[in-house]
């Protein structure tokens, strides 16, 4: 009688087909609980290079790059995604790598897969599904644009430490990483505490200061930071055109717009004084009239034309202030 290992042996079966080469599979449950085509394109990325059993551990900007959206959002969604569980990952410094990098894998997500879609199999349940999420996406950022409005400053700009204090970027206002350790470190050596940074610092900005344990930042706060992300690509004199535009559209440029954008702004401010609150008015009232926004350029002509509509508005005299001789010298109401 043949040894039982052996048959074991001679029936064992190896895949060299490389399939998984050529496609990704994404479990359902990924495409319910992403909020927008960038949460799902970059969990689709990273499945892509990690695999079924691999991670993911490329830098920021790279994985931006590969998944087609800026880093900014690139770290938004990647914070979401391992809040929700759609992704696990940590920091970590690799031998002779001289930085910490993200370290990203995939959970296993079938199980949680299959009870979402048992739940929702038909078309119109997902189609109800996806409806309400969009809407309660909307009223989330709709709350944070009151609450900005109410106070005049976001979380992460009334912070004192957010390193995009005044408008400049981290690499602008912020120590290196390596510098920032050891200034937290000398500012508690006496009292041996060490006070973690606010969470609109972001994630990789806390584990350069050194912190025990990440604080996710708040919806509003990766939204304003992504917010000023956005605007510190463009020249001081652009700022506030820029935010305006994003503020009223929702629509974020990315690096290959910058100069497109720029010479929009900059052909109607030369031509009209173009300031933010009529890119503003300019945005309400196309979306009022069922117009659709793709860029500044179709945004900017309306809005130098609201703002040379007012400049122009007559001085209208009232009839009681005329004369008989006014009307003989030729003036007109």
């Amino acid at each position: 009688m043949a040894d039982s290992t052996d048959d074991n042996e001679k029936n064992r079966v190896k895949n060299n087909s490389g399939d998984h080469h050529y496609f990704t599979q994404t479990p359902r449950i990924v495409w319910a609980f992403s909020r927008t085509p960038y949460d799902l394109a970059l969990w689709q990325t990273i499945k892509d290079i990690a695999g079924d059993n691999g991670e993911c551990y490329i830098s920021t900007p790279d994985l931006a790059v590969l998944a087609m959206m800026s880093v900014g959002q690139c770290s938004e969604s990647r914070a979401y995604l391992l809040k929700c569980g759609l992704l696990e990952g940590q920091v970590r410094k690799d031998p002779g790598y001289p930085l910490a990098v993200w370290h990203l894998s995939i959970p296993d997500l079938w199980e949680k897969s299959t009870d979402w879609s048992a739940k929702n199999k038909s078309i119109s349940t997902r189609l109800k599904y996806k409806s309400e999420q969009r809407a309660a996406l909307i009223e989330q950022r709709q709350k944070a644009r009151d609450e900005k409005a109410k106070n005049g400053l976001s979380p992460a700009e009334r912070s004192d430490n957010s390193p995009a204090e005044r408008g400049l970027s981290p690499a602008e206002k912020t120590p290196s990483p390596a510098e920032t350790k050891n200034i937290k470190q000398e500012e508690h050596k006496e009292d041996g505490a060490k006070t973690a940074p606010p969470a609109a610092w972001g994630i990789d900005w806390q584990i350069a200061a050194g912190v025990e344990t990440v604080t996710l930042p708040s919806d509003e706060e990766l939204q304003e930071a992504r917010i000023a992300n956005a605007v510190e690509q463009f020249p001081q004199e652009h700022k506030e055109l820029v935010r305006a535009f994003v503020l009223a559209t929702g629509i974020f440029p990315i690096r290959e717009d910058v100069s497109g954008w720029c010479k929009a702004f900059s052909d109607q401010k030369i031509r009209t004084g173009l300031a933010p609150e009529n890119v503003t008015m300019a945005c309400t009232q196309m979306f009022a009239d069922g117009l659709t926004i793709k860029d500044p350029f179709s945004v900017v002509g309306v809005a130098g034309s609201l703002r040379a509509s007012n400049q122009r508005k007559p001085n209208r005299i009232a009839p009681t202030q005329i004369s008989a001789g006014d009307w003989r010298n030729g003036i007109r109401l």
